[in-house]
């Protein structure tokens, strides 16, 4: 948790440490505690860009660090990703694309496949919500 939040809030030289740090060691951690941790802090409505940035950076090392490790995860990488997906802003929509990507390459298209599917009629139903202005999205 230390190194995630130095990741987040540390100066360059500590944010540079940290990431490499973790993506070194990603195989030892683990998925479980990795993304226990990092996962809550996407999910946070007082996240701001460059923290937002930061995060995606180090799910994507670790992601490519675990490879098919991840596959117990992919439901809740893609439900924290989701949101990306329809931000309004419009690196915020690229760094979900990114997440998804590097998700599909590291526990396979199949897994990815099979939990998009899960999660695709909730996603319908939060683009029908966006397009008749029904939910708004605070930041």
């Amino acid at each position: 948790m230390k190194l995630l939040l130095k990741v987040k809030n540390g100066t360059p030289p500590q944010r540079k440490s940290a990431l490499r740090h973790l993506s070194d060691k990603a195989r030892e951690f683990g998925p479980g505690p990795i993304f226990s941790k990092i996962l809550p802090l996407m999910m946070s409505p007082a996240l701001e860009d460059q923290e937002r940035h930061l995060l995606v950076k180090v799910i994507d090392r670790v992601l490519f660090k675990l490879d098919d490790l991840v596959r117990p995860w992919v439901h809740k990488i893609l439900a924290v990703t989701q949101p990306l997906l329809i931000d309004e802003d419009y690196y915020g929509r690229v760094e979900g694309r990114e997440i998804i990507s590097n998700l599909c390459k590291a526990a396979g298209a199949g897994g990815a496949k099979r939990e998009g599917a899960s999660l695709r009629t909730q996603a319908r139903a939060v683009q029908e919500g966006v397009t008749s202005g029904r939910v708004t999205r605070t930041s």
